[in-house]
């Protein structure tokens, strides 16, 4: 299931990079990882 977040997050990255709004899309770039970085803590409690 990791693996999915991990996949998901660089897709983020790189639509973001692509799309040349780096300075927009950084906000919702640090939202998907720290959400990716909750889910894994979480389950591994």
């Amino acid at each position: 299931m990791e693996d999915y977040f991990l996949i998901l997050l660089f897709t983020v990255v790189f639509l973001s990079l692509k799309s040349k709004k780096i300075s927009e899309c950084l906000s919702d770039i640090l939202l998907a990882g720290a959400a990716v970085l909750t889910t894994i803590n979480s389950k591994r409690v």
